[in-house]
């Protein structure tokens, strides 16, 4: 690791015990991270983050009794530079528009691989939202279909029984079409 680059420091913040554990191991091996607490509930959280004064806090939504979302609204409130990037089974585009409206810079699905979620550890910065590369397509909105063209043209020189084929149209990121 060279000397001059520091560890970013993250808070874990989940009730599901096991899970906290299995991350604080990987954690441990990595040479641009480190765990520096954990917290299962809202109150724990916002305590340990005022303690430690993490670059990071790893939020799931659903904290048992407690609502993970609203401990993104009061993390962001209290440090407007804390990146947080939640992790959580619940992989929705409403649900992750939610999390984007609250304050939150990623959005990784539990689900996933560990390696996803550590590309959204690294890349999450404030002001910015990323997600996982897996749930891209749920919230990416699909493009405007594309127009329709006969596949074939009766008649003409050169073509077959049925005519040359037109070539199919397809929108360009201009909202155009081109063949």
């Amino acid at each position: 690791m060279n000397a001059l680059k520091t560890r970013r420091r993250i808070v874990l913040v989940d009730d599901h015990t096991a899970f906290v554990d299995l991350l604080q191991f990987a954690f441990g091996g990595l040479d641009d991270m480190e765990c520096v607490g954990t917290a299962h509930s809202v109150e724990e959280a916002e305590a340990v983050v005022a303690a430690e004064h993490p670059d990071i806090a790893m939020v799931d939504l659903m904290l048992g009794d407690d609502d993970g979302l609203e401990l993104v609204r009061r993390l962001r409130a209290a440090r407007p530079d804390l990146v947080i990037v939640v992790a959580s089974a619940w992989a929705d585009a409403s649900t992750m528009a939610s999390v984007a409206a609250a304050g939150g810079n990623g959005f990784a699905p539990k689900r996933g691989a560990l390696a996803e979620l550590l590309t959204i550890l690294r890349s999450a910065r404030p002001g910015t939202m990323s997600v996982a590369s897996s749930l891209e397509a749920a919230v990416t909105p699909p493009g405007p279909p594309a127009p329709v063209r006969p596949a074939h043209r009766p008649g003409g020189a050169g073509a077959g029984a049925d005519g040359p084929r037109a070539p199919r149209s397809r929108p360009s990121p201009s909202g155009s079409t081109s063949a």
